[in-house]
């Protein structure tokens, strides 16, 4: 190809955005809340000894760690790109890919993926072998997710919803 052509490619994207101004505002609240978490634990723990096995301590610090962990959009891509390689093979499964060099911190830009709300598929006027294949994708893909990958998205919204 020579120098003066170009290529143009059009995709879809979305941009994920974390306000330093209401990421900040976030923050505060969320150290608040920590904070009287772990209050609660150690006040329940030190009132009844007999739950010391719960570890509610624990329980809260890894909280704090996997919510943290929510508040960089570098891991969110990083488990997108996991989560593509993971179902490269199911054509059914589709995650968002993040586009190298816009992905930072407190922003992400990623695909635009095409996905339907799973609610749709629930109303009574859907045909009830439809239904069984979702039921049947979405549980194969989430032991797929627990048993073969030890690797679990939470968040499905439409766009990444297995479709039929």
């Amino acid at each position: 190809m020579s120098a003066s052509k170009s290529m143009w490619c059009v995709i879809s994207i979305v941009v994920s955005l974390l306000s330093l101004t209401w990421y900040s505002v976030l923050s505060v609240l969320y150290q608040k809340d920590m904070y009287i978490l772990r209050k609660i634990a150690d006040t329940v723990e030190r009132l009844f000894p007999s739950l010391e096995y719960l570890s509610l301590r624990d329980i809260v610090e890894e909280f704090a760690v996997n919510m943290d962990r929510q508040n960089d959009l570098r891991l969110e891509a990083k488990h997108l790109t996991k989560f593509s390689k993971n179902f490269k093979n199911s054509p059914n499964i589709i995650f968002p890919r993040p586009i190298p060099n816009f992905i930072q911190a407190n922003a992400l830009v990623e695909t635009f993926e095409e996905g339907k709300s799973i609610n749709l598929y629930m109303k009574d006027c859907t045909d009830t072998e439809l239904k069984h294949k979702l039921v049947k994708l979405c549980s194969l893909s989430l032991l797929e997710m627990v048993f073969k990958h030890n690797f679990v998205h939470g968040d499905l919204h439409p766009g990444m919803s297995p479709t039929p």
